[in-house]
Parts: structure tokens; C-alpha cells; sequence
């Protein structure tokens, strides 16, 4: 089973300069260009723009498409992958949410995620993603999730 890790973009590019990424995936979401020729060296790639927001009515919203395509992509992954890198321009709320709903797919523990205070999932990636891979959430259960996401960053500032 891969690795999941969330980043920033900016981070994947850099690491894309260090090191080999021949064994390694990517998922990167941005609300600007993305600057595919730096990820030449990842095993596979899938690159998507869109904004980070939550209504789905937005013609710049994630959407089931791009859900669609993103399973997908997901679903080829081979068994023997080293890591998968989830990228969004911040490294906070689409890419943590589509590493919530790739770990809810592989029943790995998706709770680290919500529970990180420097995560905030994207409600509308989580749901549409879950349901694009086949796994049921509520949107109910996803509000949940999003309160304890809510916690976490309270909680932490309040530490500070």
C-alpha cells in the first residue's frame, strides 16, 4: 500500500528538483496554471484547476467529472506504488480532502486527516470524491468530520 502525503504544490515542485519520483504519483489541484513540465519525473500525473470552494453551483467548483476522472486515475494506481503526493496551492483543503476520501477508499484511517489542525477538507471534494470511488458518506457524516476538522484549529490556536 502507498504512502499519502499532502502538500502544497510549491513543495511537490521542489521535491520534484531533489529527488527520484519514478515510483511516486500525483494528484495537484490549483487555482492557477500548473506547471506540468516540473512534474515530468512523477510515474503518473493527474492535474486539475479548480477553485476552492464549497458550492457546488460554481462553475469553478470541483465537480462530478473531474470526481469521475480523479477515481479513475486513483483506481489505475498499481498496488507496488511508493507514494502518493496530494497537491492543492495551499496543501490544506482540496488536497486534504481528496487524501480523506483516497484513505476512506483504501480503509486506511482517514481520521488523521480531519484531526490535523492544519487541514481543512473541502466538504464538496470529500463527498463527491467518496462517491465517484464507491465508498458512502453522508453529507451528514461529512459535516461531522468537518466539525471535528473545525476542533482541531480551535483547539490549536487556543494553545498558542
Amino acid at each position: 500500500m502507498y504512502e499519502i502525503i499532502v502538500c502544497p504544490i510549491k513543495r511537490l515542485y521542489q521535491l520534484a528538483e531533489d529527488a527520484d519520483m519514478s515510483e511516486v504519483a500525483v494528484i495537484a489541484v490549483s487555482s492557477y496554471e500548473i506547471k506540468k513540465e516540473k512534474l515530468a519525473g512523477f510515474y503518473a500525473c493527474h492535474c486539475m484547476n479548480f477553485a476552492d470552494i464549497a458550492n457546488a453551483d460554481h462553475p469553478s467548483a470541483f465537480n462530478a467529472y473531474a470526481a469521475a476522472e480523479t477515481a479513475n486515475f486513483i483506481k489505475a494506481l498499481p498496488e507496488n506504488l511508493d507514494t502518493l503526493f496530494a497537491c492543492c496551492d495551499s496543501g490544506e483543503s482540496r488536497s486534504a480532502a481528496m487524501a480523506a476520501a483516497i484513505m476512506r477508499f483504501l480503509h486506511l484511517d482517514e481520521m488523521r486527516i480531519w484531526t490535523f489542525p492544519g487541514y481543512h477538507p473541502n466538504k464538496l471534494v470529500y463527498l463527491l470524491l467518496c462517491e465517484a470511488l464507491g465508498v458512502s458518506v453522508s453529507p451528514e457524516e461529512a459535516e461531522k468530520k468537518s466539525e471535528i476538522s473545525s476542533k482541531a484549529l480551535k483547539k490549536a490556536i487556543n494553545k498558542n
